[in-house]
C-alpha cells in the first residue's frame, strides 16, 4: 500500500463518522440520518391521525402513545430505507454483471 493510501486510511481510522455527536456505523446508516433530518415531515393524514388519537385519549396518554408508535414507525422507516438502498445495489451490481465483488462479464 503507498504511503497516500496509508495516510488516508490512518485518517479514517482516527476520525469515525459522526452525526449529531454520535458514532455511525457505516456510510448507509449516516445517509439514512441525513435523509430522515431533511426529508420527514407530517402528511396532512398523519396529522389527522395524531388528531383522531388525542380526541379517543386523554393528554398524557395521547402523549405516550404517540412517542410508543413514533418510536416504532421510525424503526420500521429506517430498515426500510436500508433495506431499499441495499437492493438497488445489489441490483446495480447485477446489471454490471457483479456478483459477491467478482466481475461475472469476464468469464
Amino acid at each position: 500500500m503507498n504511503a497516500y493510501s496509508e495516510a488516508f486510511y490512518r485518517y479514517i481510522r482516527e476520525h469515525p463518522l459522526k452525526h449529531c455527536d454520535v458514532e455511525i456505523e457505516s456510510v448507509l446508516e449516516l445517509f439514512y440520518e441525513c435523509y430522515a433530518e431533511g426529508a420527514l415531515r407530517d402528511t396532512p393524514e398523519m396529522k389527522a391521525c395524531i388528531h383522531t388519537l388525542y380526541e379517543l385519549t386523554s393528554p398524557r396518554v395521547g402523549d405516550e402513545l404517540l412517542h410508543v408508535l413514533s418510536a416504532y414507525a421510525l424503526e420500521g422507516e429506517k430498515r426500510a430505507f436500508l433495506e431499499g438502498v441495499r437492493v438497488g445495489g445489489k441490483w446495480g451490481l447485477e446489471i454490471h454483471g457483479i456478483e459477491n465483488g467478482k466481475d461475472t462479464m469476464d468469464e
